[in-house]
């Protein structure tokens, strides 16, 4: 059984394993192709593009707020497969399924200032990695946990658009990992999209968004039904749902912040 899920449609599958070298820990992420079997046949490859993409992106990039992907395993007819720091599964895991988010202990901010405070918490049962589970998912998240992942994901989106040159379009908590040691990590990068930049770099262009076309969004049942080749939309920006929609960075601050609303919540 996989130790967590994350992604669109839940499609990956998180693993504990271990690097025979260093014995090192690390997170195996699977993405098994028998889930395309659900998606109509003119769609599979696309739909196994963002899931491609999802690692080769990560791949590329490098922020401490943006899960570290240590290695790309080769493409089987089976499954997609790459290696990760240490997850125990996304946050739309842990709230939805109660399970603990970890208290972030030791996690440095990007500018190297101070780590994350320590916060207390009732500890009601472990598990077999260490790793405390709490009684409910507000034990989980408190205030000064939720803040500090959502400051996290405010740097990983800031590098992503400023040096990756890339807009999310699908920041959620099913795309948002938790650590070991409790920190917050952006995945899911399979969606995004490349970014025009005015002189001035600071300035990002918003882009043509090829998600959520009318019909696509009349025929959802229940509205907020995430398919596997689209972000989630109970968490995108309006400009993604226009006649002529649009993505740019302030799409996904405001993703930024309907999550972090569900956090504080």
């Amino acid at each position: 059984e996989p130790a967590g899920r994350w992604g669109r449609a839940k499609a990956w599958a998180v693993y504990h394993g271990m690097k025979k070298s260093s014995r090192e820990a690390v997170a195996i992420h699977v993405f098994s192709k028998d889930a395309l079997k659900a998606v109509p046949k003119r769609d599979r490859e696309r739909v196994l593009d963002t899931f491609r993409n999802d690692m080769k992106i990560l791949a590329s990039l490098r922020h401490p707020s943006l899960l570290k992907v240590h290695e790309v395993l080769e493409e089987n007819r089976k499954a997609l497969v790459f290696v990760s720091e240490p997850v125990l599964g996304c946050l739309e895991d842990a709230w939805t399924r109660r399970r603990a988010v970890p208290v972030s202990e030791g996690d440095t901010p990007a500018d190297g200032s101070s780590s994350a405070p320590r916060v207390a918490a009732k500890r009601a049962s472990g598990d077999a990695s260490g790793v405390a589970r709490l009684q409910s998912p507000r034990d989980a998240l408190s205030t000064a946990t939720a803040a500090h992942g959502v400051l996290q994901l405010s740097r990983a989106l800031s590098f992503l658009h400023a040096q990756g040159n890339r807009v999310h379009c699908d920041l959620c908590p099913a795309n948002v990992l938790v650590t070991t040691g409790g920190g917050w990590r952006l995945a899911g990068l399979g969606l995004s999209l490349p970014l025009l930049h005015a002189a001035d770099a600071s300035r990002a262009q918003s882009v043509p968004c090829p998600y959520f076309s009318a019909d696509a969004v009349r025929s959802r049942e229940p509205v907020d039904a995430q398919p596997p080749g689209e972000p989630a939309l109970s968490f995108a920006a309006p400009e993604l749902t226009q006649p002529s929609p649009t993505a740019g960075p302030a799409s996904d601050v405001f993703s930024l912040g309907l999550v972090a609303a569900v956090a504080f919540s």
